[in-house]
């Protein structure tokens, strides 16, 4: 039902939590950027100033869109997530989040892998994002449209099927696509930042920030967004060998090949 208060709190309040969450997490990266301060964890060369100004256009372009949706949503978001609802219990929060971290990484690794493997919905949809070959934060959202809704789809596939099961407050919704906006400034922050820094490269079967750079590096393998182990699983893990062959030694850290992962043969794998 329409309402000026479920307008206001479902859909002002989601939005508001999508952008402040996103800025929050971009903000300390942007600071890095310009004042140098952690210059010798950067994985990649800094990004011109006019590929900056390309991903932010990108950024409030996707921004724009998502508010009117989000409004839009906000009855139906409300009948989701009722703010009545029992959240889940603390102590089992960190294993509910990772549960859901799960869902979200084989939706993520399953369409784009799909974008990557079929090239008119590469040329039309994911070749935008992939013109950032050296990532940084605010790339994380400079994506087509259509890439940001599957995003959104892959992100609401826990908490949905939690709520269906169990009931979710909108409070506890909200604090996981703050956690998952800030996992995808991480991996592409552009830093390679020691623990406990990456908080995300601390956890068993997360790549951390230098997996997905190193996707945009080579424009393939590394397909899941968080949770390297799918690709391990998958064999499309992308293994980079310094010069002179993987048993080169510290001296020789420049990267100059990446080994390709089998690709996906369409009539012997199927969709």
């Amino acid at each position: 039902m329409w309402s000026y208060s479920v307008l206001l709190h479902y859909g002002v309040g989601t939005y508001a939590v999508l952008l402040g969450s996103y800025l929050a997490a971009c903000l300390p990266f942007a600071v890095l950027d310009r004042s140098g301060f952690a210059t010798r964890w950067r994985i990649q060369p800094s990004p011109p100033r006019q590929d900056v100004a390309a991903a932010k256009r990108m950024v409030v372009l996707n921004f724009a869109w998502l508010l009117p949706a989000v409004l839009a949503a906000s009855p139906l978001l409300r009948l989701l997530f009722p703010s009545d609802a029992q959240p889940p219990p603390l102590a089992s929060a960190p294993f509910t989040a990772l549960a859901w971290f799960v869902l979200h990484d084989l939706s993520f690794y399953c369409y784009h892998r799909t974008l990557h493997e079929v090239p008119w919905l590469y040329a039309s949809v994911h070749k935008p994002h992939h013109k950032f070959t050296a990532p940084f934060a605010w790339t994380s959202h400079a994506v087509h449209p259509a890439e940001m809704a599957l995003q959104a789809a892959g992100a609401m596939a826990g908490p949905l099927l939690w709520a269906r099961l169990y009931g979710l407050p909108v409070r506890a919704w909200w604090c996981w696509l703050a956690l998952v906006q800030a996992q995808g400034v991480m991996d592409h922050s552009g830093y390679d930042l020691p623990a406990p820094l990456d908080c995300f490269g601390m956890l068993p079967g997360f790549g951390g920030t230098r997996f997905h750079d190193d996707h945009h590096r080579y424009f393939t393998g590394n397909y899941a967004a968080a949770l390297s182990l799918i690709d391990d699983l998958m064999g499309t893990r992308l293994r980079v060998e310094p010069r002179g062959g993987a048993g080169a030694g510290r001296g020789a850290s420049a990267v100059v090949r990446a080994v390709e992962p089998a690709r996906w043969d369409w009539k012997r794998d199927g969709f």
